[in-house]
């Protein structure tokens, strides 16, 4: 990876948050539990409401950067924790390039591969929003929503 290709990564990893978080703010009905979410993973109970995946995905920036030895204080508001880390990123760039490999629960993890994961791990659970999102407008709870993703479900 060069310098045009983190710059390009990094722009992309910061739209998706603000994207993310624009799709949680808009939405009006963030503890409204969807009950066919409720269920368990190996990973632990389904987030059930809007509130709750956006919460997942706050907790898991900090897994991330975590996972490269970066961190940013907890209870800091969602954009200022992608801001933070994704700065960090840049500077840890700066000196070590992509070369650096994180080994991460038997995973090879790079610079690069944690920029990808932010941007995977926001559409994933952003397409869990709109989903939610559009079960309420068919329940007739919404008149609408706004899909800024574009999955267009």
């Amino acid at each position: 990876m060069n310098q045009d290709e983190l710059r390009r990564l990094t722009g992309i990893v910061r739209r998706s948050g603000e994207t993310f978080k624009s799709l949680y703010e808009s939405s009006a009905l963030r503890d409204w539990v969807d009950t066919t979410r409720i269920r368990k993973t190996f990973y632990g109970d389904v987030p059930k409401t809007i509130r709750e995946v956006f919460d997942h995905v706050e907790r898991t920036q900090h897994y991330y950067l975590s996972r490269i030895g970066l961190g940013v204080e907890k209870n800091q508001p969602f954009i200022s924790v992608r801001e933070s880390g994704v700065g960090q990123i840049e500077r840890l760039f700066e000196t070590k390039r992509n070369s650096e490999v994180y080994y991460v629960d038997d995973e090879s993890w790079t610079v690069k591969k944690v920029l990808r994961r932010f941007v995977w791990h926001d559409r994933i659970h952003g397409k869990a929003i709109v989903r939610i999102l559009a079960k309420q407008k068919r329940l007739g709870l919404i008149d609408s929503y706004e899909d800024v993703f574009r999955f267009g479900l």
